[in-house]
């Protein structure tokens, strides 16, 4: 550090590397060097000196391990707050964080990933890798979409697009978000044009594309003008999927909207959103029902908002009424109406109070809950996210024959589940009073009809009201099993025919496959010689039973066990590809090798627009008042493909980003500060211009 040898030393310095300069080394006629070495400048270049690595410390591989590392941390965290909905301003405590409590850690003191950072790797290191990799599935296989339309009031409406593909990688279907293709226009050709438009940007033909999978709105499915007919433009046999889950919804609205047009002063959606806002923003009247529950030995319960457009959300309010209903009726009972110059008035405080004075009320209620049972099993069926179409027209007759059921007679039900008589023939004959129930008969409940009649004998109601009220009952029976009669694809021939993929449970015979190769046979093209064996595999698959799938395949397969009887319900798309992996006898070829490649076309094939449901769930969960500046087709639509494109069922801490993204994220951050420098350069460029010309 002092080199004593120098050609500027004199009798009285030395010269100093480190500061590059002498230093007076004589102080009050002694030799000291502590003076120069306790100085601000001499301090500053030591302490720069043992913060600097020096060259060698980059070859050392040690040390690039630990970067790796490093970056590494970095990626998985960005992906864990896409994964959990958390603001990327998070990221910015994440590293101080991290090197108070992991002291110790060299990955920790290495950490330096704040809210930029974590965007920039999420936008544009992860989420090119994973749509890379669904475009690559898309290009080579077979796929189906599925697109809804937002609610927003918003400059861009969203019509998030989602993949259903067989990813052979996972042994199964998996759905994949592919683009949130924003646009400003409403209509078909708006809606069309900028799905086609994601697709090209990456090669995508229609081609390849066998079903569209679209709520039921005519701007989707209407004959003239809609989204259905630009697609078939591109592929004409492409496959229309409408969504059972919304008909069925909307069976149940039809239903209870004509129940209460019989049942005389009452509404029960007007009810429960009364019932909700009366206590929302009150404690006191919150508190003052906790007591009437107490009373009424009941436990307090929140009052659930009712929302006319959520599936399954009628039944869900009725029963949480039904469950408060003694403590609510006291409670209601107990106010004083309002009144204006001493006459009651229209408010929600009267509503309330002339509405649980009726003594049906808690039957009218239990009826509707009771009632709406069977559209909502249906419901939460199509709601699952494991291929469905092989038992979808069985499921949608089932709830149909079982509306039926509930008010017409035994011989029509049993002509109907039959088939012996034409839809015409089924409307006719449920107006026909001779083909209905008789009061006593029709469903209602057991304890509605229990308590109806000790109503009747007490003398609360009379037989006018009773009368009325089964009125009510058979419209609501007849409105629903009309409504879905006349909505659900029950004579679609191809959801018939997909039966013949349940082989744990057989209904079809080789012409079913045969009318399913024939539809499908743009995607799936067999010769006369695959034909002759097509026939043959499907003739041993007659023979094969649950038993005799390899246990590893079952474990794998199961969805549920029903705890009552043991009984396990399957994926039928895993269970064919270890079918597919059977193979016959000293041989490498498998058994159902052609069976297997009609099965992963058909099996891609949406059932409902569940799906497309969750996206908007998990864009409500993110796009919230406080990260409202959240770009639709940036971020926002990065944080739905990093929670949707990652192997199912993959957990946050599980995910393994590939050495490709690791290497990418070391550059993405250096990327985006050059590109917006350079933006801001040439704004401030165009302002000095303006300045110079005086505007």
């Amino acid at each position: 550090m002092i080199q004593r040898n120098h050609p500027k030393n004199t009798n009285t310095s030395l010269y100093c590397l480190l500061c590059e300069k002498s230093v007076v080394i004589e102080h009050q006629g002694k030799l000291d060097l502590t003076r120069h070495c306790r100085g601000k400048s001499h301090t500053a270049m030591m302490n720069a000196k043992r913060a600097q690595s020096s060259i060698t410390s980059h070859f050392n591989p040690q040390s690039s391990n630990i970067n790796q590392q490093i970056s590494l941390a970095e990626v998985k965290v960005a992906g864990f707050l896409a994964e959990h909905n958390l603001p990327f301003a998070t990221a910015d405590h994440l590293g101080p964080l991290f090197k108070s409590i992991f002291p110790d850690s060299k990955i920790a003191k290495g950490y330096a990933c704040g809210k930029t950072k974590a965007s920039c790797i999420l936008n544009r290191a992860i989420v090119p890798n994973l749509q890379s990799t669904l475009v690559e599935q898309m290009q080579s296989s077979c796929f189906s979409i599925a697109t809804d339309g937002s609610n927003d009031q918003g400059l861009k409406k969203m019509n998030p697009v989602t993949v259903r593909l067989f990813d052979i990688n996972q042994h199964k279907v998996v759905t994949k978000f592919y683009d949130m293709c924003a646009t400003t226009s409403s209509t078909a050709v708006g809606i069309f044009t900028a799905i086609d438009n994601a697709l090209i940007k990456n090669d995508i033909t229609w081609d390849k594309c066998v079903s569209l999978g679209v709520d039921n709105t005519s701007v989707n499915v209407g004959r003239h003008n809609s989204v259905i007919v630009e697609a078939r433009k591109k592929n004409e046999d492409i496959i229309l999927m409408g969504c059972p889950c919304h008909i069925a919804h909307n069976t149940a609205n039809k239903a209870t909207n004509s129940f209460v047009k019989v049942a005389n002063n009452f509404d029960v959606e007007q009810l429960l959103v009364d019932v909700y806002f009366h206590f929302d923003y009150s404690s006191k009247r919150k508190n003052l029902l906790t007591e009437f529950c107490e009373f009424c030995d009941q436990q307090y319960c929140k009052i659930i908002k009712f929302h006319s457009v959520r599936w399954l959300g009628l039944s869900t309010c009725i029963e949480r009424v039904l469950k408060l209903f003694p403590s609510l009726k006291s409670y209601f009972l107990s106010l004083s109406p309002d009144m204006n110059n001493g006459v009651e008035f229209e408010t929600r405080n009267n509503r309330l109070i002339n509405t649980f004075k009726h003594p049906l009320l808690e039957l009218f209620l239990s009826f509707l809950h009771a009632s709406l049972q069977p559209l909502i099993t249906l419901n939460l069926l199509l709601q699952r996210t494991d291929p469905l179409i092989h038992i979808l027209h069985d499921a949608l007759f089932s709830c149909t024959s079982l509306l039926l059921s509930r008010f017409a007679s035994p011989q029509l039900v049993g002509q109907y589940r039959r088939g012996v008589l034409s839809k015409e023939n089924v409307k006719a004959k449920v107006m026909d009073p001779d083909n209905v129930l008789p009061a006593s008969k029709i469903f209602v409940g057991f304890l509605v009809r229990g308590k109806i009649n000790s109503l009747l004998d007490q003398g609360d109601i009379s037989e006018q009201q009773k009368s009325n009220f089964y009125d009510a009952c058979l419209e609501f029976h007849r409105t629903a099993f009309l409504y879905a009669l006349d909505n659900f694809p029950l004579d679609d021939d191809f959801l018939k025919h997909a039966r013949f993929l349940n082989f744990v449970d057989p209904k079809c015979t080789f012409d079913s496959v045969l009318f399913v190769a024939e539809k499908l046979k743009k995607y799936v093209h067999f010769t006369q010689q695959q034909l002759s064996e097509l026939e043959q595999e499907f003739l041993l698959l007659q023979s094969i039973t649950i038993e005799d799938m390899p246990q590893h395949a079952l474990d794998e397969a199961v969805v549920r066990v029903d705890p009552e009887s043991d009984s396990k319900i399957y994926r039928m798309d895993v269970l064919w590809y270890h079918l597919f992996k059977m193979n016959i006898p000293g041989t490498t070829r498998s058994k159902f090798r052609n069976l297997f490649e009609l099965a992963k076309v058909v099996l891609c094939i949406i059932h409902s627009n569940a799906e497309e449901e969750s996206v908007f769930s998990r864009v409500r969960k993110n796009l919230t008042p406080q990260r409202a500046s959240l770009e639709i087709e940036g971020t926002l639509s990065s944080i739905i493909s990093f929670q949707l494109n990652r192997p199912q069922g993959e957990l946050c801490h599980q995910y393994k980003p590939s050495s490709e993204v690791i290497a990418r994220s070391k550059k993405v951050t250096w990327e985006y500060n050059k590109e917006h420098s350079s933006q801001r350069n040439q704004s401030e460029e165009v302002e000095t211009d303006i300045d110079s010309d005086g505007s």
